[in-house]
């Protein structure tokens, strides 16, 4: 009823009654109502003080505090000192994981409150949340110069923390939140007597001690850890839990892109729509959107995720295994019993410190895929799991995705879920080898989804187990690997600029393996061979990487050699049969590209002949038997010895498996035309 009033009152009375409303909107709980008449009224009226506060008020009762910051920058610039309003403002702050711009907010309020108990409690938090983001992201961080920054930074955090969480302590002694707060702070800065004495507090307070090899988390001073202004009126989450479930993350991250993929181009003709739009290619898109979901969702949420309670099981000497169980699961750590290696790890236990975690998704739980433990003396044992770490495809139950029909109606399908492969023998059981090669480098390119050409089965199971061999079998360091998933033109033109920029950077003092699994193709015209980007037209070979340049390049870099391995063919055929375009009827027999420099080269097939699969093996036949003997001789064996396994174990199964001739063939260049029957793979 006062709607008409504003409308027609005169306009004396017109403030008054903007008052009256946002008031009454307040009692009756209509907040939303009362945030826009109150921002209207601020237009008309920008100094009225009163609908600052009205404004506020509808936004922390109506649960809208992304509404909140307009309404206080107001207020603040009329009373920059309030004490209401630097409270509200800090705890937004805090709820805005904004800790730097929060402690400078209550330091305001301590000047004029110095002995207020609330304040102080706020500011330790705030010190101590700065700190768990350092640490954390010291640990997460690969680079180990930014590392220790982070750490550095962390520390100071946690020095100050510590002495705020001591005063805050002292006047409220049995505060298990803050007594947590100034262990996990003294834990985090190595400090073990004030970490042990302040968990004998903790324990006579009948609650459980603080594990010492935890990602700490971020907390706040609110019951259960709720951020301290609620969205929508209900009560939030725990601050520390940020990662959603995986299943409702990938059901409308699929459902979402499969529409968006499905829907007809505004210059789409009928034919194309269909040719590319069908049951198959459906399928197709489904599964490779239920892949990159799994990524998609490692990426965003992986760094929030927290390692804790490490818990160290007795040594199985047989196997000269730890095992050390976690909150993702089980961590099993080869540590050898000569020199009493295995004994001083456990006497050092409770130094050991870890970093670089890294996850997967099995079943939909979240497990730890890899870490690293450092023992205070400097060494590091690092666990990759590579049995069961394969593509989940969650349990998506997708209503049905929009497909456009010729006469203009509108029709749904659901895709058929695709199962989720099996991991095949080289999958699993990965020989480990404890000696580092480091001055070996990897390039690894695995396309598997095209944009104008059918996809390449398994090339990126192909590329990422590849991967792992290079890193567990070949003691390539992880940070000499670099592995390029659905690689456009653009990325693998950067793939190879990143090589050589790295081989220069050591004078030329290294070993390359570069790998691809993906499609190969003919210039129908000069009939040279070519590597097709995801994004590339398998008709336009200025749109492709030609082989003869990508092996000069190679070639020129001055490494000490170069191992190429290819499973792809260059006949214009696809793995899993036919041809590459619909235009192409016939394979094409291309030119022979020699390598270049000092170089040795395995390509998955000869001539005429098509780069086929292994299906049982979720792997190509050429990228099988290479993983194969590599699992067999542990990385010990020599280019020659693994050239004749693999020519003779794909030639045979080829037939058998394919029904189709398939022979690998090896070209050499430079030192290695000789040194290739007897150089290991494996320095």
């Amino acid at each position: 009823c006062a709607l008409p009033i504003l409308s027609t009152g005169e306009d004396k009375s017109r403030e008054q009654i903007y008052m009256f409303l946002g008031q009454a909107c307040i009692n009756t709980g209509k907040y939303d109502r009362a945030i826009t008449a109150m921002s209207d009224a601020l237009v008309l009226y920008p100094d009225n003080y009163n609908m600052m506060l009205i404004g506020i008020q509808g936004c922390i009762d109506g649960g809208h505090p992304e509404l909140l910051q307009t309404f206080l920058d107001k207020a603040l610039a009329m009373k920059p000192l309030d004490e209401q309003l630097l409270n509200i403002q800090g705890k937004l702050y805090e709820d805005m994981q904004q800790y730097q711009k929060a402690l400078d907010t209550y330091r305001k309020l301590e000047e004029i409150r110095p002995d207020n108990l609330g304040v102080a409690r706020h500011i330790a938090l705030c010190y101590y949340n700065l700190g768990v983001d350092f640490y954390n992201k010291s640990i997460y961080e690969e680079d180990d110069k930014i590392a220790k920054k982070y750490g550095r930074q962390s520390n100071t955090y946690f020095d100050a923390a510590s002495m705020k969480l001591e005063e805050v302590v002292a006047n409220d002694p049995t505060s298990l939140k803050y007594l947590k707060a100034l262990a996990v702070s003294y834990g985090c800065l190595g400090n073990k007597e004030k970490f042990e004495n302040v968990n004998v507090r903790i324990r006579a307070l009948g609650d459980n001690p603080i594990a010492e090899k935890s990602m700490p988390d971020l907390i706040t001073a609110n019951a259960n850890d709720l951020p301290n202004f609620a969205s929508s009126g209900k009560n939030a989450p725990s601050i520390g839990s940020k990662a959603p479930l995986y299943t409702d993350f990938a059901k409308s991250y699929v459902e979402k892109n499969l529409n968006a993929w499905a829907k007809k181009g505004e210059f789409e003709t009928n034919d194309d729509y269909r040719k590319r739009v069908n049951e198959t290619t459906l399928s197709q898109e489904y599964d490779r959107l239920s892949r990159k979901a799994q990524d998609e969702y490692l990426t965003a949420y992986g760094k929030k995720l927290r390692v804790t309670d490490f818990s160290l099981e007795p040594y199985d000497a047989e196997n000269e295994v730890y095992m050390i169980k976690s909150s993702y699961g089980p961590i099993y750590l080869n540590i050898p019993r000569e020199n009493s290696e295995a004994e001083t790890f456990k006497a050092n236990w409770k130094g050991v410190h870890f970093k670089n975690p890294s996850y997967y998704i099995k079943d939909n739980e979240v497990l730890i895929s890899g870490i690293t433990f450092v023992t205070p003396y400097g060494k590091e044992y690092s666990y990759n799991k590579t049995e069961g770490v394969t593509h989940y495809v969650p349990p998506i139950d997708i209503a049905g995705i929009n497909i456009y029909t010729p006469d203009g109606s509108r029709t749904t399908a659901t895709p058929q879920t695709p199962t989720a492969f099996k991991p095949s023998d080289v999958d699993e059981n990965i020989p480990y080898n404890n000696k580092p090669s480091k001055s070996t480098f990897a390039v690894i390119i695995a396309n598997e989804s095209y944009a104008n050409v059918p996809r390449v089965e398994a090339a990126l199971n192909d590329g990422e187990t590849f991967s792992k061999y290079c890193n567990l079998t070949l003691g390539i360091p992880k940070e000499n690997i670099r592995v390029y998933k659905d690689a456009t033109l653009g990325k693998m033109l950067r793939a190879i600029a990143d090589i050589r920029n790295v081989v220069k950077s050591v004078d030329g003092n290294a070993d390359v393996i570069f790998y691809y699994a993906g499609h190969g193709m003919p210039d129908e015209s000069t009939k040279d061979a070519f590597l097709l980007p995801v994004d590339g037209d398998a008709m336009v070979s200025e749109s492709c990487i030609s082989l003869g340049k990508l092996y000069s390049d190679l070639g020129d870099m001055g490494a000490n050699s170069v191992m190429v391995f290819l499973d792809a063919c260059f006949s214009g055929g696809n793995r899993s049969g036919g041809m590459l375009t619909a235009a192409r009827g016939v394979a094409i027999k291309p030119k022979q590209t020699s390598p270049k420099g000092n170089m040795f080269t395995l390509s998955a097939a000869s001539g005429q002949e098509t780069a086929m699969p292994y299906k049982e093996k979720n792997h190509g036949l050429f990228t099988y038997y290479l993983l194969k003997k590599l699992q067999e001789s542990k990385g010990n064996v020599t280019l020659k010895e693994l050239s004749d396994y693999v020519i003779d174990n794909v030639r045979r199964q080829a037939t058998i498996v394919n029904k189709k001739p398939q022979t690998p063939q090896v070209s050499t260049s430079g030192n290695m035309a000789v040194e290739w029957t007897k150089r290991k793979i494996r320095n």
